[in-house]
């Protein structure tokens, strides 16, 4: 019975832990296709605290194309 008791905590202190918030980091990486003159290609990189549905959201959003300028985020 003692044995069963343990195994349940841990199994619920395994679950419990990994259902908390990590930290994630979003890289963007802009590119400019202008024919004159572009501009060089940047990349920045963001921490993301949350859920991993969370952050790929909140890090996706910063994804755009307008024009000749493109921004791709990604979650690493």
């Amino acid at each position: 019975m003692k044995k069963l008791v343990l195994s349940l905590s841990v199994a619920l202190f395994i679950a419990l832990s990994s259902c908390g918030s990590k930290e994630y980091t979003c890289t963007c990486t802009l590119t400019d296709a202008t024919p004159t003159s572009p501009l060089p290609t940047t990349t920045t990189k963001t921490v993301i605290t949350g859920k991993k549905k969370d952050a790929t959201t909140t890090c996706e959003t910063g994804s755009y194309l307008n024009g000749y300028y493109k921004n791709e985020c990604v979650l690493n």
